[in-house]
């Protein structure tokens, strides 16, 4: 006997054609389906929050996940930060500029043979949840197949360039890791689309724990450089057999692979623009470190990746706001409009404001005690520049949010602008700054290149959006001017007193101003216990006749769309 029940359309591996006209021309098919819950996905159209449930639900996606990703994160980054602290102490300088250079090479080609893929796939699958099944199983091994070209790309360059056996030797095991980065991201970027953050964090730290506690127990057991080099090829790997095992537990993707050569070149198609932004963003994060081992040796290029380390171990903080921010722009600013964009933008800066700035002043005041405490007098060097990137760290997460508003609104020639802005002044600055000033020259460089960016951000912004990245309140720069005093005043020599007392200054400063106040903190707490009414059970597995119809939330809902038995 035939059963009736709702159906859904599902965008099969063999519907190519409507799959190619939805992947290359983004909102411009519709249905008439009924969509699922209020926040829900209606048909194939794009999700804009035109009710206050939606967005209360988007207020929930960016409490929850950026609370996930920040703790998830933070345990990561100490785990960072016990390895850098372990393996300086363990291997000398230019063994460790070795590993530093090897790491940052791979790191290159990871994100310029990813050729943007990732937050496109965060992107679409964020505005259509439905679409990752078809879209990752006939994209994926072509991401495989370009991590491949990375790796062969990675071995190009160490032959060509000026290193020795050894530093081959490096590049070959490190490089392994890309191949499985290509994929991973993938999966994990779609984890996101679906509002599963908390969980592609998990994956996250597993990886860096592979990385950083795998690298620490080769080290010490006399493997040396390549035991840790070793330890950052299995992470990726580690993090792919994960994200698929989440991917098909949550309905994202059935771990089933369909290749499909014109989709793959779809994608890419798409997110080639994203692809010259990334490569060119990527080049100016690592490129001082490639110059510094060129022009000035191991030793220098160690003493700088210190530097480079220490202040992105706190950097990584933007990011438990900007991956919330891009999944609700996308949504926001889907089709043209602007429903609410600005203030999600502005609610944005305003938490990379107030985390920011006591960041940059902790680390440019107290950077003379970190580097005793944390590295010892091997890497005093570095104080230096700690102290020029500490600085810059707020202007920093300032530049990634309004990146992510050029990613989220597809404005991605504006992106593409500003990140060859960005390396251009970067490289004319080292050339001129590293002869003469080494690390701290590099440093200085960097910084100042993420001042003229975030300035020329905002112009473009006002031009494009019609809204203007804020400046932090007399209040909180207040605060933050009382941190930065009692930082001065009490002259710790270790840090430890000094920074902290200048922490609790700085929160007791927001809220003597009222920057912050018990009913926003309530109003905070809330939204991280409270669950949606849209949110239901998960099936415990993957069951190709179900169609997954995420809601607007972090968990799917699944609904049962079988056709008629």
């Amino acid at each position: 006997m035939a059963r009736r029940a709702t159906t859904y359309q599902t965008i099969g591996a063999d519907d190519a054609a409507l799959k190619e006209k939805l992947f290359v021309n983004p909102g411009t098919h519709s249905t008439d389906t009924r969509s699922v819950g209020g926040g829900g996905v209606a048909g194939h159209g794009d999700h804009c929050p035109s009710s206050p449930s939606d967005a209360h639900a988007d207020d929930v996606v960016a409490v929850r996940g950026a609370s996930s990703i920040f703790l998830f994160q933070t345990v990561g980054r100490l785990a960072s930060f016990g390895f850098v602290l372990v393996v300086t102490r363990a291997l000398a300088a230019d063994q460790f500029g070795r590993y530093s250079l090897a790491a940052a090479v791979v790191l290159m080609a990871t994100t310029i043979f990813d050729l943007g893929i990732t937050p496109t796939i965060t992107q679409s699958v964020s505005r259509r949840p439905w679409r990752s099944e078809g879209l990752l199983a006939a994209t994926l091994a072509g991401s495989g197949v370009l991590g491949l070209f990375g790796f062969l790309a990675v071995m190009g360059f160490a032959l060509v360039a000026p290193y020795t056996d050894d530093t081959l030797t490096d590049f070959a095991i490190a490089g392994l890791a890309i191949p499985a980065s290509a994929m991973s991201s993938s999966v994990l970027a779609a984890l996101d689309g679906h509002r599963l953050m908390a969980q592609r964090a998990a994956i996250t730290l597993v990886q860096t724990a592979v990385v950083t506690v795998g690298g620490i127990l080769f080290v010490v057991s006399g493997a040396g450089v390549q035991g840790a080099l070793w330890a950052v090829a299995a992470g990726p790997w580690v993090a792919l057999a994960m994200g698929r095992r989440t991917a098909r537990r949550h309905h994202v993707w059935s771990g089933r692979l369909t290749p499909s050569p014109r989709e793959t070149m779809a994608l890419l198609r798409l997110a080639l623009p994203l692809a010259i932004a990334s490569g060119l963003g990527v080049l100016v994060l690592r490129l001082d470190i490639v110059l510094l081992s060129l022009l000035a040796g191991p030793s220098a290029t160690a003493t700088y990746d210190v530097a480079r380390r220490l202040t992105e171990s706190v950097g990584y903080v933007s990011s438990a706001v900007t991956v919330p921010a891009l999944v609700i722009l996308s949504s926001r600013l889907s089709g043209g409009g602007h429903r609410g964009a600005d203030k999600v933008f502005k609610e944005a800066m305003r938490l990379v404001t107030l985390v920011g700035l006591p960041l940059s002043v902790a680390l440019a005041l107290g950077a003379g005690p970190i580097i005793r405490v944390a590295f010892g007098e091997q890497f005093t060097d570095a104080r230096a520049p700690v102290a020029i990137l500490g600085a810059g760290v707020w202007i920093m997460f300032v530049t990634q949010v309004q990146t992510v508003v050029f990613v989220a609104g597809r404005r991605l020639r504006q992106a593409i602008a500003l990140a060859a802005l960005n390396l251009g002044v970067v490289i004319l600055l080292d050339v001129v700054l590293i002869n003469r000033f080494g690390p701290a020259g590099a440093a200085l460089a960097l910084t100042s290149s993420s001042v003229v960016v975030a300035v020329a951000g905002n112009r473009i912004i006002r031009q494009t959006f019609g809204f203007t990245t804020p400046v932090p309140s007399p209040q909180v720069l207040l605060s933050a001017i009382g941190m930065g005093i009692a930082v001065v005043l009490l002259n710790d020599p270790a840090g430890l007193v000094a920074l902290p007392v200048g922490a609790a200054v700085y929160v007791l400063g927001l809220f003597v101003t009222g920057v912050l106040d018990r009913a926003e903190c309530d109003r905070l707490w809330s939204l991280l216990r409270g669950r949606s009414k849209l949110e239901s059970r998960q099936p415990d597995a993957w069951d190709p006749g179900v169609t997954v119809v995420p809601s607007s939330l972090d968990t799917p809902t699944s609904v049962g769309a079988r056709r008629d038995e």
